[in-house]
């Protein structure tokens, strides 16, 4: 009995959660990375869920090249990270959001070969602004994982059906060697909606219209929160 009703009240969760999977799988689809010496790689990812829908990996200043880890499954060997992180060398994950979502957490599988970057910077750039250092981490030699969570909310900016995300990646501070990306994994859920929604200007047409004090206010919405049916309170 406990156990059906544990079931049952994780069945909604599960199904508004959401998970994008990186894992560059040796399969065609829409997007692949490949290099004169590698493999050809799936560079989208795999999609649980309907709230995000990510981008292929772009690369910027650096070498990607795909190599098997296991039976069909790839990572991603790059070259040419500079000493000091900058922003002429990175890696880019990027995607869309239909809703408010929380970015719950990111998990990344990764490594380095012994001359290979030592840290790794994490960047979140949210609708296009300026990205923001979330982590900076130890990159083991050989392979390890990195989890961040609580990275925030991603939302539609004003004027926009849609939100953006974009994680940037920065391996740094190696003497040549190579940093290897095996899996990325990024979950989100639905984030909680909270204050008054604005309402339209016209939802009660032919209501009157009063300020704070009473006085007839001005047919002309500004910015403002807005309460009708029998008078409108204008937030200045």
């Amino acid at each position: 009995m406990r156990t059906t009703l544990f079931l049952f009240l994780l069945l909604p969760a599960l199904a508004n959660g959401q998970r994008l999977s990186y894992r560059w799988l040796n399969q065609p689809c829409a997007q692949v990375i490949n290099c004169d010496s590698g493999c050809t790689a799936c560079n989208m990812p795999e999609t649980e869920g309907a709230l995000l829908v990510g981008t292929n990996l772009a690369k910027v200043g650096v070498d990607v090249c795909p190599h098997p880890v296991t039976v069909a499954d790839n990572a991603l060997y790059t070259y040419g990270w500079p000493a000091v992180p900058d922003d002429q060398h990175v890696l880019l994950l990027s995607g869309l959001v239909m809703q408010p979502v929380e970015l719950d957490s990111v998990v990344i599988h990764h490594g380095r070969a012994s001359d290979g970057p030592a840290l790794l910077r994490i960047g979140l750039s949210i609708n296009g602004a300026p990205a923001i250092t979330v982590a900076e981490e130890l990159v083991v030699e050989g392979m390890g994982t990195t989890v961040l969570t609580g990275l925030g909310t991603v939302a539609a900016a004003d004027g926009n059906a849609m939100g953006m995300y974009q994680l940037v990646l920065q391996p740094f501070q190696g003497q040549g060697g190579s940093w290897t990306l095996d899996e990325v994994r990024i979950a989100a859920g639905p984030a909680p909606v909270t204050g008054i929604t604005e309402l339209a200007p016209g939802s009660v047409p032919g209501a009157p219209r009063f300020d704070l004090l009473g006085r007839p206010a001005p047919r002309y919405d500004a910015n403002g929160v807005f309460i009708d049916r029998y008078k409108r309170v204008r937030v200045r």
